[in-house]
C-alpha cells in the first residue's frame, strides 16, 4: 500500500509542480507589460478569482466541466474536436490524477501568479531600458534580467507548491 500511495503521490507532483510554476510565471510576464492601469488591475482580479472562490464552489465548477456525460470538456471533444472518446475523468484511474492535478493548479495558480507579480514590479524600470539600449529583445531582457531577478519569488513559490503537496 505506501508504494502505491507514493506512486500516486508523485505522479500528482509531477502532474502539478510543473504547471503550477511556469503557467503562473508566463501569465505574470504578460500582465506585466500591461501599461493600462486599470486592464493590469482587472486582469490581476481575474487571475486571483479562482484563489478565493469557495471550494465547494470550484468543486462544483470541475465536476460539471468533467461530468463523463455532459460535462463541457467531453462536449468540446465531441463536437468541436470530433474526437469519439468521452472519456470518464473521475472514475478512470488513468484519469483522475492529471484530473485533480488539473483542477488544483487553476485553484491555486493566482496566488503565484500574483507572487510572481510583485517580484516583477519590483524590478526598476531603468534595467530594462539599459537593455533596450545595448540592443536585448524582449525574449532576452525576461531571461536575463526578469528570471534571475524573481528568483527569490520563485523560490518561495516552490516552497508554497510544496506546502500544498504535503497538505
Amino acid at each position: 500500500d505506501f508504494w502505491a500511495a507514493f506512486r500516486r503521490s508523485l505522479l500528482f507532483t509531477l502532474w502539478y509542480v510543473p504547471p503550477i510554476i511556469v503557467l503562473p510565471l508566463i501569465l505574470a510576464s504578460l500582465i506585466a507589460r500591461v501599461r493600462s492601469g486599470r486592464a493590469a488591475a482587472s486582469y490581476r482580479v481575474a487571475a486571483y478569482l479562482p484563489v478565493v472562490l469557495p471550494t465547494s464552489v470550484a468543486i462544483l465548477l470541475w465536476s460539471e466541466l468533467f461530468n463523463s456525460q455532459f460535462g463541457y470538456i467531453n462536449v468540446f471533444l465531441r463536437n468541436v474536436l470530433h474526437l469519439p472518446v468521452q472519456p470518464a475523468w473521475f472514475s478512470d484511474p488513468n484519469l483522475i490524477i492529471p484530473s485533480m492535478a488539473m483542477a488544483s493548479v487553476w485553484k491555486h495558480m493566482g496566488t503565484n501568479t500574483l507572487l510572481f507579480l510583485v517580484g516583477m514590479y519590483n524590478i526598476p524600470g531603468e534595467v530594462y531600458e539599459s537593455a533596450a539600449i545595448d540592443g536585448a529583445g524582449s525574449l532576452q531582457q525576461w531571461r536575463h534580467i526578469t528570471l534571475p531577478l524573481i528568483r527569490p519569488m520563485l523560490v518561495l513559490v516552490l516552497v508554497l507548491s510544496a506546502e500544498i503537496l504535503s497538505g
